[in-house]
């Protein structure tokens, strides 16, 4: 069995049917090829992290050093020296 396998009634405690909802929508209902769908779309947002990584870690290091350049930026606590 793979994970595309079981759509069984577990999907809505495991992922919410809020969550769930969208998707059985856009499969008339089907939770088979709903359960499909959206683990699909898991594979497809795994295959843009690698995309999107490198620009997310370079604008948040950007943010820390000019937040952090200014005399008054706060410490959280520690001390810097």
């Amino acid at each position: 069995m793979t994970l595309t396998d079981d759509a069984g009634d577990w999907i809505g405690d495991a992922i919410s049917e809020a969550r769930f909802a969208p998707y059985l929508a856009e499969c008339g209902d089907d939770r088979a090829t709903a359960w499909r769908l959206y683990v699909w779309n898991i594979a497809i947002s795994m295959a843009f992290y690698p995309l999107l990584h490198f620009p997310e870690i370079t604008l948040r290091n950007a943010l820390h050093r000019e937040l952090g350049s200014g005399s008054d930026a706060p410490t959280g606590g520690r001390s810097h020296h």
